[in-house]
């Protein structure tokens, strides 16, 4: 019984139900820390959501989960737009980041996008106050109106079949981050880009790519520029444009008549300051509007 072999493949057996033992408690840690690790993820996403539809800070999710990507970010982005949807419309929708500038500096490789919801859109009087709008931004952009719904992808030469008209647009979104220095392109994303207010000016007079690529555009604040832009600063206005529509086709989006669709800012990203604004995209085409306290 106690020969050479007989002990060999004792040994043996002991070892390998070690092993399948080992194994067993390596596979039920992992199952436990992934588990604990969606449910912490859906705990942050929950209080997200939450926080967005109040008026408190939102805190970064990037730097609250390791694993925060782009594709979980627009998950966010489409359960809170179909959350907005009980008491607003979609108007259309905004493409973010489609110039180089500062998208390495948010962590993005690519443009991104948001959805433009009614509730903020031309008010009357064009005054926003910052009482009721925390964290608010001003930029200059150029907008285009949809003469027909898209439901396909595009080609470039087929794009102005689609645009009933170009149109002058400053965008007043709503950044309500706790520390914006530390959010990604994926917070904002997650916060439907920060979409909130817009201003759509007198339509240009008609829809030329290559004028509205070498309009410059400036902004005043109580008669001080603070910002000045050309429609080439999204990378060619075509080219955002594209991109934005192929983009939304592709996420299943509805793209219907009479949608806005924004292509991107053209200067910079302007703390909504008080005084009083003034953004000319030529002499005849100037948008005013108010910031109050």
């Amino acid at each position: 019984m106690c020969n050479g072999d007989f002990i060999m493949l004792y040994t043996k057996t002991v070892l390998q139900n070690r092993e399948k033992l080992l194994l067993q408690l390596i596979t039920t840690l992992l199952f436990f820390l992934c588990f604990s690790a969606t449910l912490i993820a859906e705990d942050h996403q929950k209080r997200f959501i939450k926080l967005f539809f109040s008026d408190n800070y939102l805190p970064s999710l990037s730097g609250s989960l390791d694993s925060f990507n782009l594709e979980q970010a627009y998950i966010i982005q489409e359960k809170i737009v179909r959350l907005s949807k009980k008491n607003q419309t979609v108007k259309g929708y905004k493409a973010g980041f489609t110039g180089d500038s500062g998208r390495s500096s948010f962590g993005l490789t690519s443009p991104v996008s948001g959805v433009l919801m009614s509730g903020c859109e031309n008010p009357s009087s064009l005054v926003f106050r910052l009482a009721d709008l925390n964290g608010l931004k001003v930029e200059m952009e150029i907008g285009y109106i949809l003469k027909r719904t898209i439901n396909k992808e595009l080609k470039l030469s087929e794009l102005k079949n689609y645009i009933e008209s170009a149109v002058p647009v400053v965008e007043l979104p709503q950044l309500r981050f706790e520390d914006i220095a530390k959010i990604t392109g994926q917070d904002l994303v997650a916060s439907n880009m920060a979409s909130r207010c817009w201003i759509v000016g007198k339509k240009f007079k008609k829809v030329d790519f290559a004028k509205l690529n070498d309009t410059k555009v400036h902004m005043q604040r109580d008669l001080n520029i603070i910002d000045e832009g050309y429609g080439s600063n999204v990378g060619e206005q075509q080219n955002a444009l594209l991109w934005l529509v192929n983009h939304l086709i592709e996420k299943n989006s509805s793209l219907k008549k009479g949608y806005l669709l924004l292509t991107g800012k053209l200067g910079k990203i302007n703390p909504g300051l008080p005084g009083t604004y003034q953004v000319a995209y030529d002499s005849n085409n100037i948008i005013e509007f108010i910031i109050e306290p």
